[in-house]
């Protein structure tokens, strides 16, 4: 099998022939112009590049600002002398917290290869609140669980 065509070497050999002057005429004519953009104005650039987002945001922080207002004049406000709470709610006088009890639940090692001892802590919690109708000390006492990590110091 030959690896040269004679109908391809024939292809290779043709050249493009010259576009009529008519014909290239029309083309042209055909062609949009090149005109050069219309040229934005220094102060319309300023206005939309920094004054339109500018006004945005600020006409955003005071329609919040508004919002806000008119919600905080809405709540309720304390009398001088409910001692900042509601006339219902009683008062903390005096918080104590007590460990009850501390008991390890493991050792866990961080990324940072420190080690950790996770504690499960038990706490009393012990207030005396008086309310504001009749001067009389109540006592509430609550227990809350907590698990913590401690840092174990290696020397």
């Amino acid at each position: 099998m030959s690896d040269h065509d004679p109908i391809e070497d024939a292809l290779q050999k043709l050249r493009p022939s010259e576009i009529e002057p008519s014909l290239m005429a029309r083309l042209s004519a055909a062609r949009p112009r090149n005109e050069a953009p219309e040229k934005i104005s220094a102060w319309r650039e300023v206005l939309l590049r920094w004054l339109l987002p500018v006004a945005t945001s600020a006409c955003v922080a005071v329609g919040t600002f508004a919002v806000l207002e008119r919600r905080r004049a809405h709540e309720p406000r304390d009398t001088p002398g409910s001692g900042g709470a509601s006339a219902g709610s009683p008062v903390p006088v005096e918080s104590q917290d007590y460990l009850v009890s501390a008991r390890p639940i493991g050792i866990v090692v961080a990324p940072n290869q420190q080690p950790y001892r996770i504690m499960d802590v038990e706490w009393l919690e012990h207030e005396t609140v008086r309310t504001d109708a009749d001067g009389r000390a109540h006592h509430t006492a609550t227990t809350r669980r907590e698990v913590i990590p401690v840092a174990l110091e290696i020397y």
